[in-house]
């Protein structure tokens, strides 16, 4: 997904008010509803900053880290391990695979209440 600079989208929206929607989107070679929800945001007050931080550093698991929560909580659900190191399930599947760790790949969760349950073999 391509980030614009909150200059750009004023000179969009600004754009956007002379001429009409359908031109400006030809003009900057963006989407007529990305133009409509900028306006929008700018008529509410919002602002046109962007939504979301940069992600320009991606968090990776300290094996330590990881070892001595296993240890801790040996039981314990991807979806817990996730949580205590603030990133994904997938994240840690991976990360238990790299360390060469106790597989917890089968660990699923239910939609009903995200209750988490490792299914019988």
């Amino acid at each position: 997904m391509k980030r614009y600079s909150k200059e750009f989208r004023e000179e969009v929206v600004t754009h956007s008010y002379i001429h009409s929607v359908r031109s400006t989107s030809k003009h900057f070679g963006i989407s007529t509803s990305l133009i409509t929800s900028w306006r929008k945001r700018k008529a509410e007050g919002v602002g046109l900053e962007n939504k979301l931080p940069d992600r320009t550093h991606l968090r990776k698991i300290d094996e330590r880290e990881l070892v001595k929560y296993l240890k801790s909580v040996p039981d314990c659900p991807l979806v817990d391990f996730a949580r205590e190191f603030g990133c994904s399930v997938q994240a840690v599947s991976t990360a238990l695979r790299k360390f060469g760790l106790e597989d917890k790949s089968k660990v699923t969760r239910t939609k009903k209440k995200g209750v988490t349950h490792t299914p019988s073999t």
